[in-house]
């Protein structure tokens, strides 16, 4: 069984939030979500050590 999810009711914060959580679920503790501000546009960063 599989569930559905409506992300189009989502705004661009709280899907910026649910990416960040995601990856950090799956790829684990090398990922960093940055909040809004002067980052250069970006969302997240993956750091492998």
């Amino acid at each position: 069984m599989s569930d559905s999810y409506d992300l189009t009711k989502l705004d661009p914060n709280t899907f910026e939030h649910l990416v960040n959580l995601l990856a950090m679920k799956v790829l684990g503790a090398g990922h960093t979500g940055f909040g809004p501000g002067s980052d250069g546009g970006r969302d997240g960063y993956m750091e492998i050590i």
